[in-house]
């Protein structure tokens, strides 16, 4: 994932631009929405990783939740557990999650699987299996396409980041590989800002 120090300097802007999900785009609420409903199913912990500062990780505690929030920043952690002291939140990757192995109702990698070079993508989707029980859910997000992109004066600030775009039927497929089954994608244009099209993939990890 980025490197820890890339968004510890974005922290505070990143807080500020994006503070909760009021400005999700409904598709993309919808699969959350619908993540979230089955997490509260099968019952337990929510892992999201790469929760920055925390607004997904809010939002989903705002639902009755329990929430791990996972990030290799200790600036966005340390944002995130003071607007969520009921929370826990920990320094970890998409490759490396301090959670147990079938802990979690649900792992939630929403838009940080962007900072996972293609090399190591089928690595974080076997954390992301590796942590999730039978019966629960993973949800993935990111910019859909290929190859790497950077990001100059990120969030507004001097930094400079980098990120690579996956489509969700090469995020299926790297999920399907770890042994979880697919239960909707989502793939949509741009709107407003957005300058790519986007991708979700929401899959299971079945029961046997």
């Amino acid at each position: 994932m980025a490197d820890a120090a890339e968004y510890d300097a974005v922290a505070d802007a990143y807080d500020r631009l994006l503070p909760g999900v009021d400005a999700e785009h409904e598709r993309d609420l919808a699969m959350l929405e619908a993540f979230a409903d089955a997490a509260a199913e099968t019952g337990g912990t929510v892992v999201d990783v790469g929760c920055g500062t925390g607004r997904v990780a809010r939002w989903l505690g705002a639902r009755g939740l329990s929430v791990v929030g996972v990030d290799p920043s200790a600036a966005m952690l340390a944002i995130a557990s003071a607007a969520q002291p009921d929370a826990a939140f920990e320094v970890g990757t998409a490759t490396a999650i301090p959670a147990p192995t079938a802990s979690a109702a649900g792992v939630l990698a929403w838009y940080s699987l962007i900072h996972v070079p293609p090399t190591e993508l089928d690595a974080a989707a076997a954390e992301l299996a590796r942590v999730v029980h039978p019966g629960g859910v993973v949800l993935v997000a990111a910019q859909s396409g290929e190859g790497m992109r950077t990001i100059a004066g990120a969030y507004g600030t001097d930094a400079t980041l980098t990120a690579w775009a996956y489509d969700a039927a090469t995020l299926a497929a790297a999920l399907e590989a770890e042994g979880l089954v697919v239960e909707a994608t989502l793939e949509r244009e741009p709107e407003g800002r957005e300058r790519m099209p986007q991708a979700a993939v929401l899959a299971r990890r079945p029961l046997r």
